[in-house]
């Protein structure tokens, strides 16, 4: 098959999480290029950033390349309800996209976003893959940093991520279980970490 081949919530495996098919194969070989990248720039004394969704095979595939190499693995993890609130403030601009790219045409895209706003409407998920994503991030071992971001703006979580760097800290390949003691987070509420 040639070109991008985006999942569908059928590729996905409900036993194991995995995504099936083409979209599966290009969503492992994707994490497994920028880990790649990454890596070469590491190994040339440049700080590297991967960021992206990493669950299932994703997480296989980070761990087969960087194994070894200590890396700084945070997992942003806002609430369902603040995920679903941002997927339906982005249906204006994405409405707007769709306009510009398509106008008035029949094109699939613009079928499914009726679909979100439709969702959105009646309080039901906005993104079709809420489910897989939540229950592949239920299924990542308990390494790293993890933080729930909502109610700070991208500053606060940066500043945020540097002062906690070194909980993220965690070397693929090798289990360290993460704590599990309440930490305070900016605004003084509490995130279990």
């Amino acid at each position: 098959m040639s070109g991008c081949r985006w999942p569908t919530p059928d590729d996905s495996d409900p036993a194991t999480g995995h995504l099936t098919g083409e979209a599966g194969v290009q969503y492992a070989l994707r994490i497994r290029n920028a880990c790649l990248v990454a890596a070469a720039f590491a190994d040339a004394g440049i700080t590297a950033i991967v960021t992206d969704s990493v669950v299932n095979e994703g997480f296989e595939s980070l761990t087969g390349v960087l194994g070894g190499r200590p890396v700084h693995f945070v997992v942003l993890r806002p609430p369902v309800a603040v995920l679903r609130q941002r997927g339906v403030d982005r249906l204006p601009e994405e409405a707007a996209y769709l306009a510009d790219r398509y106008g008035d045409s029949d094109h699939g895209e613009a079928a499914a976003f009726a679909g979100r706003v439709q969702a959105a409407a009646t309080g039901r998920p906005v993104n079709e893959f809420e489910g897989i994503i939540e229950r592949g991030l239920d299924r990542l071992p308990h390494i790293g940093l993890w933080v729930d971001p909502s109610g700070l703006n991208p500053q606060s979580v940066v500043d945020l991520l540097l002062d906690r760097q070194a909980e993220a800290l965690w070397t693929p390949g090798e289990f360290r279980p993460r704590d599990t003691s309440a930490r305070r987070l900016a605004g003084g509420r509490f995130q279990l970490v």
